[in-house]
């Protein structure tokens, strides 16, 4: 019998677009530039309507960096200001200013320097850092400046946007290592670089503004949706299936929390970096199509309610859902399917024993395999096409443009974000700036994650969702008022906002079930794995190679040799060219021959560059160089020798 535990359900409901959302758009930008390692403001540019305006540093004096630079981020918020003015007359509109990588970049010098004056007020929408809305208010002025991250819409980079979406401007090339005081400030080059800088900025936000705009077009053209209505491309993604192709009346999605919640989560996890031979010659390297769009094109997702089943009710067989399981894999699968977090090596496929909960789909494919399984309980649902429909129309329109024309770039981009925000946590912390007095009322309501103090503001993280007995305990003893309170009950803790969690683990299993199909065939020999891309001994069939069609196996280059040291450690060499992948190491600074040292077991040690790195306590960017040490150990799975010499591998036993 099916547990009789009272559920608070809630499902995602479906999207109505029924609101105009107008805007007047400036773009801008900064150019930075370096003192004692440290990055400041020494230009700015603002085009929008009528307006081209630039402004940057007029001293020759460099010691007093700081408060000049400081001036001239005021002057782009009054320059701001004066621009929204001048459109106040119309209602309904809201002027917002648009940065690319505002989140990452641009918007620490304004929290820097603004909150040094008590006049001002900075609100933000933020999540993990990443900072998608900031208003910032002007108490004495009653006015009020909204930013946004077109990154966060059109993750591409500037260049790119120039080579798919401008036809007037493109990417300057511009030599940043001119971009630094001595010689910015020197006065037989000060006009000269002065010069470089400011037009490179404008030029900057001149292609944003084309770009971006074309976007914008082109969305609206297609989809019938203003994407700046939403604040990243996933939101805007989900919003288009909710609005479009979401049958809620036969397929609709929980939203699920609690206790739920929590027992689904432990199922969700992403693809796994594989060797199984670390030395290749004569080999092949083939990439999946859009494989998240296309697992969730082509089979069936939990509907309706979630209900926890007991262990005695379930076959395994028949069962829709998630499952915890106790599990065993025989040492004589070579090329295990199911996932575990280890301790020091990360996410795992090993042999041996443990425990953990599944995606029923994946355990079935398990248990062909030759796993033993015993389940302890489970939570079930009905299945449903969820998004066949969406899938299939945004791939079919994309295919009527050529691969590098806006429209085939918006729905590529579209289809590849749609999966992520099924996986986001029901209550995200959140990151607010705030005053003593502001502070004090977050602390009697909610968990404090970090707090850090900024001139004269208090920069806090903290979980949105209210402690109820946190609230209970600041009303019973008058340290907040009733109105204050944001009174809750039990039901409206447990349910969140949106998180079905369900569809995201669902998705990624299926994902680990595609790939696995080609690790494990027995008429290949696969050397390298990741969670869309094999390197193997011989070709596919060409029934499973499509350099477009959705799903298939892309070929990408027939390998001369090839070295697999550790996941994302490695060299190919191709016919006309050798790719090296060294993550977390700048590009160029490890050689082929640094990985055959790796290869024979010799590790190394580099000096990185991080030349935008990000104190998020004093919001100062930083260049500075870092010492890192290559072992390259492999972790994920055991290595074996021949004659003393590595040659392949075997899954860790647990």
């Amino acid at each position: 019998m099916q547990s009789k535990k009272k559920n608070y359900t809630s499902f995602l409901e479906p999207y109505s677009d029924y609101y105009n959302f107008n805007s007047i758009n400036f773009y801008c930008d900064f150019e930075t530039v370096l003192v004692d390692d440290v990055h400041y403001v020494c230009c700015f540019s603002i085009v929008g309507p009528n307006v081209c305006y630039f402004k940057s540093l007029t001293v020759v004096n460099g010691s007093n960096i700081h408060s000049e630079s400081k001036k001239l981020i005021f002057s782009f918020i009054q320059i701001c200001s004066e621009f929204k003015e001048k459109f106040s007359f119309i209602k309904k509109t809201r002027c917002l200013f648009i940065f690319h990588n505002f989140s990452k970049f641009d918007s620490f010098f304004i929290i820097k320097n603004l909150t040094s004056d008590s006049n001002f007020e900075i609100d933000l929408i933020s999540r993990n850092k990443t900072i998608y809305r900031m208003i910032i208010s002007n108490k004495l002025k009653n006015l009020k400046l909204e930013f946004r991250d077109s990154y966060l819409l059109l993750n591409l980079s500037l260049e790119k946007i120039g080579h798919i979406f401008c036809n007037q401007y493109k990417k300057f090339k511009f030599d940043h290592s001119l971009n630094i005081l001595e010689i910015y400030y020197s006065k037989k080059l000060f006009f000269d670089v002065k010069k470089k800088i400011e037009v490179y900025c404008l030029n900057d936000s001149l292609l944003l503004r084309e770009g971006f705009e074309c976007f914008l077009q082109e969305v609206k053209k297609n989809l019938s949706i203003n994407p700046l209505k939403f604040l990243s491309l996933p939101s805007l993604a989900t919003k288009i299936f909710l609005r479009d192709f979401y049958d809620f009346k036969n397929e609709p999605i929980e939203n699920c929390s609690g206790n739920k919640e929590t027992f689904i989560r432990q199922s969700y996890c992403g693809g796994t970096t594989e060797i199984f031979k670390p030395y290749l010659k004569n080999g092949y390297h083939y990439d999946i199509n859009s494989l998240y769009p296309y697992v969730m094109k082509e089979f069936e997702y939990p509907i309706g309610v979630g209900l926890f089943v007991k262990a005695n009710e379930i076959n395994l067989d028949t069962f829709f859902g998630f499952l915890e399981v106790e599990v065993y894999c025989p040492s004589s699968i070579k090329i295990p399917i199911l996932t575990n977090h280890s301790e020091g090596r990360g996410l795992i496929c090993p042999t041996g024993n443990w425990s953990g909960v599944y995606f029923s789909e994946e355990l079935k494919v398990a248990k062909s395999l030759g796993y033993q399984l015993k389940i302890i309980r489970g939570v079930s649902y009905k299945k449903g096409r969820v998004f066949a429909n969406i899938i299939s129309q945004l791939y079919g329109l994309r295919s009527k443009y050529s691969k590098n024309s806006p429209s085939n770039t918006i729905l590529k981009l579209l289809m590849n974000s749609l999966y992520g925000r099924f996986g986001m946590k029901p209550f995200l912390p959140v990151t607010r700036i705030v005053d003593e007095k502001q502070y004090g009322l977050i602390e009697k309501k909610y968990d404090i994650l970090a707090r850090t103090c900024l001139n004269n503001k208090i920069i806090v993280v903290y979980n949105l969702k209210p402690v109820k007995e946190r609230i209970e305990f600041s009303l019973a003893n008058d340290l907040i008022s009733s109105k204050n309170s944001n009174p809750t009950n039990l039901r409206s803790l447990n349910k969140s906002s949106f998180s079905p969690i369900q569809i995201a683990s669902a998705i990624t299993s299926y994902a680990r079930i595609i790939i696995h199909k080609y690790k494990s065939d027995s008429n290949n020999v696969i050397y390298y794995s990741d969670t869309d891309s094999i390197f193997c001994k011989y070709p596919l069939h060409k029934r499973y190679v499509s350099d477009s069609k959705l799903g298939f196996m892309k070929y990408c280059g027939k390998i001369k040799e090839a070295y697999f040291i550790a996941p994302k450690l490695y060299a190919c060499i191709y016919k006309h060219r050798v790719e090296i992948r060294a993550k977390g190491v700048n590009t160029g600074l490890v050689s082929l021959n640094d990985i055959l040292n790796f290869y024979k077991g010799k590790p190394q040690s580099y000096i990185n560059s991080f030349p935008f790195k990000k104190d998020y306590k004093s919001f100062i960017i930083k260049k500075i160089l870092q010492k890192i040490h290559i072992s390259g150990i492999l972790k994920t799975r055991n290595k074996k020798y021949t004659n003393g010499v590595w040659t392949s591998t075997s899954p860790h036993n647990l």
